[in-house]
Formats: structure tokens, sequence, C-alpha cells
């Protein structure tokens, strides 16, 4: 079953909430009465996730391994118990998360494909004089272009960065995955921006701990998603729902 609800109640006027506080307040928490297990689970998808990068299988499984911390997050947040195998959990998922992870390539690659026809003639000609004199223009779209993704990394996180989430847990389509996460995305952009700067931030000085934040930006995006299910009109009932079907 499609819940076409969802994508409506994305697209209508009514706001919701969302506490910064909150979500982070409740990540550390699950962080430190967990941290035995996340920590382990940490190093576990840290030495699959370098093992899959280095092969073509990485491109199929690694979406998957990595939305395993979403499945993690949603037993947290039920209550339940969790164990590092739980973070294999994101496998069962693997067809709906390569269709996302796909779209996520297929962006990117949108942006390098001019840069690859201006540069790819003078390279196959193999003159070396005129690869050479390509080179200084080369080195300022990379620039350039490594600027522009930089900057744009939050923005498009605030919109789309919970295609998963919405995919996977909410039953969407795919294309009907991006549109909620976008509608919903744009109604509190500058709130999900801090989100994503925050939790980024504090996972970060926490990975160079020993891997020890590796889990915690996961953990909040899955927090912040659930929450605002929850907040909507008929919410609850869209979410008993979901779960019934998990």
């Amino acid at each position: 079953m499609y819940h076409d609800e969802i994508v409506e109640l994305s697209s209508s006027d009514k706001q919701y909430e969302l506490d910064l506080g909150n979500v982070l307040s409740r990540a550390f928490e699950y962080t430190k009465t967990n941290l035995g297990t996340l920590w382990i689970m940490n190093l576990v998808y840290f030495f699959c996730s370098m093992a899959l990068g280095i092969t073509l299988i990485g491109v199929i499984a690694l979406p998957a391994l990595s939305f395993g911390y979403a499945m993690v997050a949603k037993k947290l947040v039920d209550g339940e118990q969790i164990e590092v195998g739980d973070i294999f959990k994101g496998f069962n998922h693997i067809g709906p998360t390569l269709k996302v992870g796909l779209v996520y390539f297929a962006f990117y690659m949108l942006i390098f494909i001019p840069v690859l026809l201006l540069f790819l003639p003078p390279a196959l000609s193999g003159d070396e004089s005129a690869i050479e004199a390509m080179m200084p223009l080369f080195m300022i779209v990379y620039m350039l272009l490594t600027l522009i993704l930089s900057l744009g990394t939050y923005p498009l996180l605030a919109l789309f960065g919970l295609a998963p989430h919405f995919k996977v847990f909410s039953k969407l389509r795919t294309l009907d995955a991006f549109k909620a996460n976008f509608n919903f995305g744009k109604k509190r952009f500058w709130m999900w921006i801090l989100i994503y700067l925050v939790g980024g931030i504090v996972g970060g000085i926490g990975t160079y701990i020993l891997l020890l934040g590796l889990h915690f930006m996961p953990l909040v995006k899955a927090i912040a998603f659930f929450d605002i299910m929850k907040r909507q009109d008929q919410g609850e009932e869209l979410l008993q729902q979901l779960e019934s079907t998990l």
C-alpha cells in the first residue's frame, strides 16, 4: 500500500514544530545508555563500509548498510533494546534504499557531466599541449564545483536528506519520497539546516574520538523524522499503520 496521505499532508499549508533541543537531548540520552553497543556497531559499520567501498557491490550495499542506523534509531525511539547486528537490518530494505541512492548518484553525476564534456575531448585527443593548456581551467572549475557542493550540502540535506526514511517507513514511491521530504523540509528549512549543522558537528567530533560519534547524525535524523510524522494530523494513526507493515 502506498501512503499517499503523507504526500498530501506534506504539501498542505499546515506547519509543524521541530524542537532542536529535544531531538539532540534524546540523541545524547540514547547514546549514553547504549554507548558500548553503539561504539561496536560504529566499528562494524566503518570496516564494512571500507570493504564495500572498494568493490562494485558497494554501490548496491552501502545505501542499505547506512540505512541500518535508521532501523537502530527506530528501535530506540520505540523503547526497544538494540543489538550490534541491528546495523545490518537496512539490508531488509535494500531495494528501496538502492532506488533512493541511485537518485542521489544521478543528481551528482548531472553536476559533473558538463565538466566531463568540457575536458574529455582534449584528454582523448592525446594532444599534450592542449591538455596542459586546459589544466588551469580544470583546476578552477574543480575548485568552484567543490565550493558549490560544500555550500549546497546543508540545503540539500534539509530538503532531501530524509528521502530514504520516507521511502522505507512511509512506503512511498521513490519520487514521492523526495517530494514529501522537499515539502516538509521547506516548511522549516532553517531549522533543518541547524539540525544538520549541529548534529554534524557533534557527530564529527565524536567520530574523531575512536568513532564514537559515527551514529549520532543518523540518529538525530531519524528522531526528527518520527517526530514530524507524529505531529501531523493523522500522524499517530499513519505511524501505527506503517509500523504494522515493517
